[in-house]
């Protein structure tokens, strides 16, 4: 017993030195191309810093109407976002390396929708962006397929940071969460195989 309880302390002291999690909330625009597609606001996103210094982002539960169709995408992540510093902003950038999308999308929160990302798997695109104090700025191409048609998303987003936190809560894995997709802190989609402290469904939890 004991020994458990260190090693989760541990666990604790290492994921709160190494991230911290700032979510913000701000105005979400889409295009195609050049044409307006969508505008939304008071629209969530969790942006963390990682212990090298860069970040990573997720956008959750992304879904946008087209030709009358809505189109649940889901969750957009961006695991590694290269952080450069000038005098009083934060350059953003994430580019593909290879063959390797830098782009993951995965099922959004709720699973009762029939959400794309699994299926869409992930994209590459040149993401960049301006964090400024308590304000981020963040361009996100989303160019992908659906029913056979290629649509070259854009999507900006302009918000202000709400809140912060290292970990709030640990709760015990339990059936009602297990069907969930789960993510390390870190915003990254792991298996349900994953041990350790993950995040489902906004909770923070561990996993042995």
């Amino acid at each position: 017993m004991k020994k458990t309880l260190l090693t989760l302390f541990v666990q604790l002291i290492a994921v709160c030195a190494m991230a911290q999690t700032d979510v913000y909330t701000g105005n979400l625009n889409v295009k195609m191309g050049i044409v307006p597609l969508a505008e939304m606001s008071d629209i969530p996103l969790e942006m963390t810093k990682k212990e090298n210094g860069n970040y990573s982002v997720v956008l959750r539960n992304f879904s946008i109407e087209l030709l009358g169709n809505v189109f649940n995408v889901g969750n957009i992540s961006i695991p590694d976002i290269t952080a450069k510093e000038s005098a009083n902003s934060i350059s953003l950038e994430s580019k593909p390396q290879g063959t390797e999308n830098n782009i993951i999308l995965s099922a959004g929160d709720d699973p009762e929708v029939d959400w794309l990302g699994p299926v869409l798997g992930g994209v590459q695109g040149e993401v960049s962006g301006t964090l400024k104090g308590e304000n981020l700025e963040l361009d996100i191409p989303l160019n992908v397929v659906i029913n056979g048609k290629e649509m070259p998303l854009k999507i900006n987003y302009k918000g202000k940071k709400t809140s912060s936190s290292g970990i709030d809560s640990i709760t015990k894995d339990s059936d009602s969460l297990s069907d969930s997709v789960p993510y390390t802190l870190s915003g990254v989609p792991t298996s349900s195989s994953y041990k350790g402290i993950v995040i489902i469904n906004g909770k923070k939890l561990v996993r042995k």
